[in-house]
């Protein structure tokens, strides 16, 4: 199958919030030696119900060498780290590679006037993810649509980027039936990386995937829409644009043999199987003919996106530094309390438009049998 390109998304989803020259004039702060480049999250794609201004613009550079790459921001740019930066670009590096998801965040740095956290991820580490899903970090991130500022400098980097998206697809189109919508399908996708993430119960939006979906339902096609077509006739979109798959064991096998190993690996493990010792496939096959094997590819997922989180989020504390995480953790505690309540809101809308239609229903009844005696 030929690899379609990597989505680039159009800047006019994203001008909305940040102008295109504000994204590139940011990059002029920072070192050149760069592998790929991309913006993503709320203030670059608008999310369903929320508040204009003031969001933190997300970032993440992909390089050949951390190490380099520290040093020379760190002569430009000494201010945005934090205490850790008198120990080092080496530390920094040894930081960020061994003690979380691969990748070294800066939050709270105002440049250009604009607020952005930036992370730094070797192009290695986050190939490593794309493809075997050891973190679903950055993976996870990248199942989303971004806006590239930087396209990917190498093929394998394209290949990885891809693969990460297949993956994401197969695996959510194994959770479901023969027949699905576009929607059912994306946010499937973007649920994947919230599966398990500490923040989901500490204090993100719980309606945070259907939130991302909603207003970006072009952007998702575009990625996806390739994608799918390159999975006929396994997968196609009927004339009434729903997802049809064929749901028969052997295409399910053909599914799971194509997921990451990591993923691979906790099937096994849920099944109480040793993935040193078991046999791969044959496992693959067995779960192939299990009606529950929407639990199983959860639970999977579920096992590395916890691990991950909470790595992360000790890494925050030492990269960040104490009172930027407490003023990142209050942040994510308000929007989840703002979420929950408009979460709360829209289901007693949607409870009080039943019970309206239940009574206009009624009172149609009544009125049909009032006419019904008076003839």
């Amino acid at each position: 199958m030929a690899l379609p390109a990597v989505a680039k998304i159009a800047a006019k989803s994203a001008v909305h919030l940040v102008r295109e020259s504000t994204l590139h004039n940011l990059l002029s702060h920072f070192p050149k030696k760069c592998n790929y480049a991309f913006a993503y999250g709320s203030a670059v794609f608008a999310q369903q119900g929320q508040k204009q201004g003031g969001k933190m613009l997300d970032l993440i550079f992909v390089v050949d060498s951390p190490v380099e790459w520290h040093e020379e921001n760190m002569a430009l740019n000494s201010s945005h780290y934090s205490a850790l930066r008198y120990f080092g670009p080496r530390l920094i590096a040894k930081v960020q590679e061994s003690m979380a998801s691969g990748v070294y965040y800066n939050p709270f740095v105002t440049l250009d006037g604009q607020l952005i956290k930036y992370g730094v991820i070797s192009t290695s580490a986050l190939e490593r993810d794309l493809t075997k899903w050891n973190q679903i970090y950055i993976a996870g991130r990248l199942h989303k649509p971004v806006l590239e500022l930087q396209p990917p400098s190498s093929a394998s980097l394209m290949r990885a980027l891809n693969f990460n998206r297949e993956s994401a697809l197969r695996t959510v189109l194994l959770q479901e039936g023969r027949y699905l919508s576009k929607y059912t399908l994306f946010h499937g996708i973007t649920e994947l990386s919230y599966l398990g993430d500490s923040r989901m119960k500490l204090g993100e939006n719980p309606d945070k995937a259907r939130n991302i979906v909603i207003p970006m339902m072009g952007e998702f096609e575009a990625v996806y829409a390739p994608l799918i077509h390159g999975l006929k006739p396994m997968v196609e979109v009927n004339a009434d644009g729903l997802i049809v798959q064929n749901t028969t064991p052997q295409e399910r096998f053909k599914h799971l043999m194509a997921l990451p190993i990591q993923v691979q690996i906790n099937l096994c493990r849920q099944l109480f199987r040793d993935p040193r010792l078991c046999d791969i496939e044959e496992v693959m096959a067995e779960l192939s003919y299990m009606p529950t094997l929407r639990n199983f590819i959860r639970n999977s997922i579920t096992d590395v996106v916890w691990g991950s989180s909470i790595l992360q989020t000790v890494q925050g504390l030492l990269s960040a530094g104490i009172v930027r995480s407490v003023k990142y953790a209050w942040e994510k505690l308000q929007k989840g309390r703002e979420g929950r309540q408009m979460q709360q809101e829209r289901m007693k809308r949607s409870s009080q438009h039943q019970i309206d239609n239940h009574n206009d229903e009624d009172q149609y009844h009544q009125h049909f049998r009032s006419q019904q005696r008076k003839t």
